[in-house]
């Protein structure tokens, strides 16, 4: 948000007792009169990236008015106290305290010869109190310290130093409770392909990483698990295999040695690029995560549980950091979130004989949409009979409900043509995609192998919207 410390001070000084309220897309503040939206039917905007004033009708504001946040709203009684306590005049604390304190209070500082030192300070904490609500709601992202990526550079080599991958495979995960806090992991390198550790927090978490966990069991070079997780992840890799955003990382934390493998720390949301932890939100939860992991990592390295089957533990570490875990039975991967209303359609298409492969890309390369980057998923429609795409769709999911975006542009293609008699489904979302359109599971199995038209297909396709950068619809 820019900055506009003359309508800031208009806004805080004289509509102290009225609504305001901010618009993040738009960049505008509104401020609500009541009495005055009562008479005239409009509400008033300000503009603040260049200090224009207008107005909007009030059934147009009505429409709007869920996505707006409030503005923040400064004490300016305190402010006065702790400028006063700063001086320390006690005539101007006392004041404060009585009846005309605003007026005696600036009669004080004319005496005192205050008033520019009064101003700066009060503009120094409505830009802290600015600031502090920007975060809050995400318009600017505090930007990670030194000192913190310091430590999370010490953590990470901490858990490196154990090399839990000579513990656990890549198909194990394990959760950890800690006072109100749930948080699951995945130990990459057990294989030596890639060594790291996956992070999630929460039930929601947990869900994404049991079907993370399931599609890779079964096709471990699908493209679609880098594309659900809603996560963290710390890869180990030498330097110069880092990208120039995590070796600008990592300076000035550690020194470079080359063949040692350095830690880079990425953030995973569903449908969207990959990004590297920036901030200080994303510090806190990589900083807690890694300090748990440590303390049952150097727990569990002490008798740890041999096994040559999958298992899933899950771990208690109590305010002593005593470790408790037990080995619990493998549990069922529950469905990814979907509008449940869907199970609900008819779905009445005219069919046709042919025998359709359904496959679900992810695009390597993002999209913009309304300002914000999205990955797009891409369904693909192979026709067996006769040996050729039928659709394919670039689909962007706004939400972590990419289940309902996929399967409405699957939904529309079977209501202008036909359905298939048979899905052969080449993952698990694909075939719950597949029961939720034909209502038929024993018309929707998975496909055996892989298919040379859908799989050249499916790599010029994802050349061209890397090259692209934009949506490509070919039917």
């Amino acid at each position: 948000m820019k900055k506009n410390e003359k309508l800031l001070s208009y806004l805080y000084l004289n509509k102290e007792d009225e609504i305001i309220l901010y618009d993040k897309k738009e960049s505008r503040i509104f401020i609500y009169d009541e009495e005055w939206a009562k008479e005239h039917e409009t509400v008033a905007i300000h503009y603040t990236y260049n200090d224009s004033i207008d107005e909007m009708p009030i059934k147009d504001f009505a429409e709007i008015a869920n996505n707006l946040i409030p503005f923040p709203q400064p004490n300016n009684i305190e402010i006065m106290k702790d400028f006063a306590r700063k001086y320390s005049y006690p005539d101007l604390l006392d004041c404060l305290y009585k009846k005309g304190a605003y007026r005696n209070f600036k009669n004080l500082l004319r005496k005192y010869s205050l008033v520019d030192s009064y101003y700066a300070f009060e503009d120094k904490c409505y830009k802290k109190i600015i600031t502090d609500w920007e975060i809050q709601f995400g318009i600017i992202e505090k930007k990670i310290t030194k000192k913190e990526r310091t430590n999370l550079v010490k953590l990470s080599n901490e858990a490196f130093s154990y090399h839990p991958w000579e513990y656990f495979t890549d198909e194990d995960y394990f959760t950890i409770h800690y006072l109100n806090k749930e948080i699951s992991y995945i130990v990459l390198g057990h294989y030596g392909n890639c060594y790291g550790l996956c992070i999630y927090f929460g039930k929601e978490g947990k869900r994404e990483l049991q079907l993370e966990s399931m599609i890779a069991s079964l096709d471990e070079e699908s493209l679609l698990p880098m594309a659900i997780k809603n996560s963290y992840a710390i890869y180990f890799d030498p330097y110069d295999t880092l990208t120039p955003e995590d070796k600008d990382f990592l300076d000035g934390t550690i020194k470079e040695i080359e063949d040692i493998p350095y830690p880079s720390f990425n953030v995973f949301s569903i449908g969207r690029p990959v990004t590297p932890a920036k901030n200080s939100h994303h510090y806190k939860d990589i900083s807690v995560a890694l300090s748990l992991f440590n303390t049952f990592m150097e727990k569990y390295i002490e008798k740890p549980i041999n096994s040559k089957q999958v298992f899933h533990l899950d771990i208690t570490i109590d305010d002593d950091y005593n470790v408790k875990y037990k080995k619990t039975k493998e549990e069922e991967s529950p469905i990814p979130y979907f509008d449940l209303s869907l199970l609900e359609n008819e779905n009445e298409y005219k069919k046709c004989n042919s025998t359709y492969v359904l496959d679900i890309a992810v695009s390597p390369g993002p999209v913009v949409k309304d300002g914000e980057s999205y990955l797009p998923f891409i369904p693909i429609l192979y026709d067996l009979n006769k040996d050729k795409i039928a659709f394919a769709v670039s689909t962007i999911a706004e939400c972590d409900d990419y289940v309902s975006a996929i399967y409405h542009e699957l939904d529309s293609y079977f209501k202008s043509t036909r359905a298939p008699k048979e899905i052969l489904a080449t993952n698990p979302i694909a075939s719950l995609l597949g029961v939720l359109l034909l209502k038929d599971k024993d018309r929707v199995s998975n496909a055996k192998k892989k298919y040379e038209t859908l799989e050249e297909f499916k790599q010029g396709l994802l050349d061209q919207l890397v090259s692209e950068r934009k949506d490509t619809i070919i039917q």
